[in-house]
């Protein structure tokens, strides 16, 4: 049955193929945006289907301004909220609330919408693994959705994440049965995958830096992988499946090592024309190094540190089966070169189909 779904931060990356998800399913979608009138951020979104332009609406929003949300809200029958900051690198000393503020109270503003909207059933809510855990050691725990971080692990973009969802779970807490609103909660591990959008994300830059060469030297870095079309496949199975409200839902469908992208795009790019970097830097020669440069502190604290996570609701609940990692990556690369998100070189001559994935299936990283 067609529903009609506000997806909030509709121009992001996740949000994107949200969108398109549900357009193609054949549901109404009301997007909230900054600003309706940046082609820049928006006009992709009119371009992801043949039924974008009739059965997508977007609307002006602001994480920080409660007033405009019950009108965004009023008429939906079901809330995907995606928005919320994550940028690059940390904030300067003093001007953490810049993240922290958007992403609690955000998602407060949201919700108090979505009761005041007597038309709203479900509120399907984007968190993290980061919120699951992101502890700094190898403990060789595979961990679930009963666990929680501890707030000292975590830099203000994770630590905005552990608090706008324990926010939200407290705020339904204090929700009357008889209004009838749930929330279901999607914890994805690092959303990689192809994008839709034509600008840059925090994303995309980890691939930016192989791809363009942007590094000399690889850290020694584990990423716990989501596909950022399977993540947005859960929010739809979560938004329908009865057994979801009430409950968080890790998505994450393998762990990869910087260095193991970095070889397998090597095998794929370099006979066109890509130099890879495949040399692992030193956790010393990173430590001297982030004196220089500011981003490298974030990584420091988790060389070497691999984050593991049983996601049993993601299959027995929601039934989905995700991509292999390693497709999530050579997707991803292909279409970033594709939209001039990474450079493209004279040899390029794009992605080779099932041979390809043959190829670097076998391959040994």
């Amino acid at each position: 049955m067609p529903l009609t779904v506000l997806v909030t931060g509709a121009s992001g990356y996740l949000a994107s193929h949200v969108v398109q998800q549900l357009l193609e399913a054949g549901h109404m979608v009301r997007g909230t945006v900054r600003n309706v009138k940046d082609e820049v951020k928006v006009q992709h979104l009119y371009d992801l289907c043949p039924l974008a332009r009739e059965n997508l609406q977007l609307v002006e929003a602001d994480l920080l301004e409660e007033d405009c949300w019950l009108p965004a809200v009023e008429g939906v029958d079901q809330v995907i909220h995606t928005a919320s900051p994550y940028p690059s690198s940390e904030p300067p000393p003093g001007q953490e609330d810049t993240v922290l503020r958007p992403a609690v109270e955000g998602t407060l503003h949201v919700l108090r919408a979505c009761v005041r909207a007597q038309s709203v059933q479900r509120v399907v809510l984007t968190s993290s693994v980061v919120a699951v855990n992101w502890s700094r050691t190898n403990s060789g725990q595979y961990h679930t959705e009963k666990d929680w971080s501890d707030a000292k692990d975590l830099d203000v973009c994770g630590l905005s994440k552990l608090k706008a969802e324990k926010a939200a779970w407290d705020f339904m807490a204090t929700v009357p049965e008889d209004r009838g609103l749930e929330l279901a909660v999607i914890n994805p591990a690092i959303i990689l995958g192809p994008p839709l959008q034509g600008t840059h994300c925090t994303s995309t830059l980890v691939l930016q830096k192989l791809l363009d060469r942007l590094i000399p030297a690889l850290p020694k870095l584990d990423f716990p992988i989501a596909d950022v079309r399977d993540v947005a496949q859960a929010h739809l199975r979560a938004m329908t499946t009865p057994e979801a409200a009430g409950h968080r839902h890790i998505i994450c469908s393998g762990n990869m090592w910087m260095s193991e992208m970095a070889n397998l795009l090597k095998f794929v790019l370099e006979p066109q024309g890509y130099s890879i970097p495949t040399l692992l830097a030193p956790n010393l020669v990173l430590r001297i190094a982030s004196k220089l440069d500011g981003s490298l502190k974030i990584v420091l604290p988790y060389l070497g540190v691999v984050h593991s996570y049983r996601a049993a609701r993601m299959r027995d609940v929601l039934g989905l089966e995700t991509r292999d990692t390693r497709d999530t990556v050579v997707d991803m690369a292909h279409v970033m070169i594709d939209r001039g998100l990474a450079h493209r070189t004279d040899n390029y001559v794009g992605p080779r189909g099932e041979e390809e994935r043959r190829e670097y299936r076998a391959l040994k990283l």
